[in-house]
């Protein structure tokens, strides 16, 4: 074929299909699950990494200024790691536990450091 008689055929035509559009909503109570989640991982990771400076800074008493510093930086990996763990886990019970069961630990800790309650 040459390029005349390319150019004189006439162009192919493509139909265009309609596309059916999913409809793909989550349930609330998954939308409630995640805001749980959130809120766990936002107010118990702070709670917990509070808890947790202030137990290093009370174990570590001898040395305050090295005590805060380090309690203040391990408290920043600490409500990282909370929100990884939090939406790491399947179950929300799971998650919910991975926090509550620390922070019960901490504060057994914190009471036998002196601290008062």
């Amino acid at each position: 074929m040459s390029s005349s008689e390319l150019t004189q055929q006439s162009p192919v035509q493509v139909q265009q299909v309609p596309r059916k559009r999913a409809s793909k909503t989550t349930p609330i109570s998954y939308r409630i699950q995640i805001l749980i989640r959130f809120v766990v991982a936002l107010f118990g990771g702070y709670a917990l990494s509070a808890l947790l400076a202030v137990v290093i800074s009370l174990a570590f008493k001898n040395t305050p200024t090295s005590a805060v510093m380090t309690a203040t930086m391990l408290a920043f990996i600490c409500h990282v790691c909370v929100f990884i763990w939090v939406f790491l886990q399947h179950s929300l019970i799971k998650s919910m536990m991975g926090v509550m069961i620390p922070l019960l630990i901490l504060t057994v800790i914190y009471l036998g450091l002196g601290g008062t309650s």
